[in-house]
C-alpha cells in the first residue's frame, strides 16, 4: 500500500516492511509510536552494527515496560543471510500480537522479501509532494508559486529530507518578499549532478547550444566531477534509447534499470525530443568517445563539449 493510504488506517497489523524514502520512514515510525503509545524503553532498534535475527525475535517477545505494545525496528541492512531470513520469517508467521515489527528498507534493495508481510511504499505522488511543499511553506508563513514548487521538487530529486531542508532555507532567505519564485529556487538550491544532466539533456533535445554550454559551465569541475557527469549523460542516453525501442511499462523498466519509476517517466518524456535513429547514433558515438577517453585521446571536459556539438547537430 502507498504511504498516503497507510497513515489513514485506524487498525494496525503486527508486521510491516517500510520501503522507500527515509524521511517518510521516520514519519511512519513516529506514526506507530503515537498510535501504539510506546516510549523509549519499549522500542528496540537493530541495524548492521547490532543485527542478529535471534536477538530481534527475543526483543519482539519481550513484555512491554510502560505501554500495551512494543515496537521493534530493523533498518537498512546491507545484507542478510538466508538463515536469518528464515528465523525472521518463522517469527512473522507466528508473531507476538503485543509487538509491532518494522523492517525498514530506505534503499529499496528488496532485502526484506517476505510476501506475507504488508509493505508500505514510502513515496508521494506529484500532487502529494506539491501539497507537502505548499503546506510546509504555509506553516512557516510563506507561499511558493507553482513554478517554484515544481522546480524545488526537481532540484531535490524527490528526496523528502532535502526537500524539507530546502523549504526551510528558502523561507529563511526570502527577504521582504511574501512569495518564493522559481528564480529563488534556482539561485539558492544546489542541484546535484543528476539534475544538472537532466537539464542538459532537455537542452540537447531542444538543440539549444548556448543553454547546453551554460549548463556545462555550471556543473563541470574537477576531473572526477566531469567523469561523473559524462557517465551520467552516457547512462541517460542509453536508457532513453532502450525506452524508445521498448514496449515495457515504466515499472518494468524501473526494475531493469534499478532506478525509481518517476525517473523512467522523466526519461520517457525526454525521448520525445529525439528520433530513435538519433538516439541510436548517439549510443554508437558514445562507444567511440569512451574508447578515446580510455586511450587518453580525449579529456573528460573535451568529451562533454564534443558530445554537445554532436548531439545538437
Amino acid at each position: 500500500m502507498l504511504y498516503s493510504q497507510f497513515v489513514k488506517q485506524d487498525i494496525l497489523k503486527n508486521n510491516y516492511i517500510l520501503k522507500g524514502d527515509g524521511y517518510l520512514a521516520k514519519r511512519c515510525i513516529d506514526f506507530f509510536c503515537e498510535k501504539l503509545g510506546v516510549k523509549q524503553f519499549d522500542i528496540s532498534i537493530f541495524d548492521d552494527e547490532n543485527f542478529d535475527s535471534n536477538a530481534v525475535v527475543s526483543a519482539c517477545e519481550q513484555l512491554s515496560f510502560f505501554a500495551q505494545k512494543r515496537l521493534v525496528i530493523v533498518k537498512d541492512l546491507q545484507k542478510i543471510s538466508e538463515k536469518d531470513k528464515k528465523t525472521l520469517s518463522n517469527y512473522i508467521k507466528n508473531s507476538n500480537p503485543l509487538c509491532t515489527l518494522l523492517l525498514v528498507d530506505t534503499t529499496s534493495s528488496g532485502i526484506f522479501d517476505f510476501t506475507f508481510c504488508d509493505t508500505v511504499e514510502l513515496k508521494l505522488s506529484d500532487s502529494e509532494m506539491a501539497n507537502f511543499v505548499s503546506n510546509k511553506a504555509n506553516s512557516l508563513g510563506v507561499k511558493f508559486d507553482s513554478d517554484a514548487i515544481s522546480t524545488l521538487i526537481l532540484y531535490s530529486n524527490r528526496d523528502m529530507t532535502k526537500l524539507d531542508v530546502e523549504i526551510q532555507k528558502l523561507c529563511d532567505y526570502k527577504g521582504d518578499k511574501n512569495i518564493v519564485t522559481k528564480d529563488d529556487v534556482t539561485n539558492l538550491v544546489h542541484a546535484d549532478e543528476e539534475i544538472g544532466v537532466f537539464d542538459l539533456t532537455n537542452a540537447l533535445g531542444e538543440k539549444n547550444v548556448s543553454k547546453c554550454l551554460h549548463i556545462l559551465s555550471r556543473i563541470m569541475g574537477s576531473v572526477d566531477q566531469n567523469s561523473k557527469i559524462f557517465q551520467l549523460l552516457s547512462s541517460q542516453m542509453r536508457r532513453m534509447f532502450f525506452i524508445a525501442c521498448s514496449k515495457k511499462s515504466d515499472s518494468e523498466l524501473a526494475n531493469i534499470f534499478k532506478i525509481k519509476e518517476f525517473a523512467v517517466k522523466r526519461l520517457r518524456a525526454q525521448t520525445k525530443n529525439f528520433s530513435i535513429k538519433k538516439l541510436k547514433d548517439i549510443v554508437y558515438e558514445l562507444e567511440d568517445v569512451e574508447y578515446m577517453l580510455k586511450n587518453a585521446m580525449f579529456s573528460q571536459e573535451n568529451a562533454l563539449y564534443y558530445l554537445v556539438t554532436f548531439i545538437t547537430n
